[in-house]
């Protein structure tokens, strides 16, 4: 991995430190992670819940967007 290149793995672990609260489980082992794209240092990807109403969508959002924000190259 070069420097400045994020890589899909990388965000796929980095969401892993997302958890859904009803489940006790991370979006990634939930399979709840879709349309994973890195485009010149673009990540952009959705979460597909188990129920769209969910009350703390936006806060699983935030926690993503938190992460993936994180890392090097993005």
């Amino acid at each position: 991995m070069s420097r400045g290149i994020v890589e899909p793995d990388a965000v796929l672990q980095a969401l892993r430190i997302v958890q859904d609260p009803d489940l006790g489980r991370d979006i990634v082992s939930l399979d709840f992670v879709k349309e994973l794209r890195i485009e010149d240092g673009q990540v952009s990807f959705e979460i597909e819940l188990t129920t769209p109403a969910c009350p703390v969508k936006e806060q699983m959002h935030d926690q993503a967007v938190s992460a993936v924000s994180a890392l090097n190259g993005v």
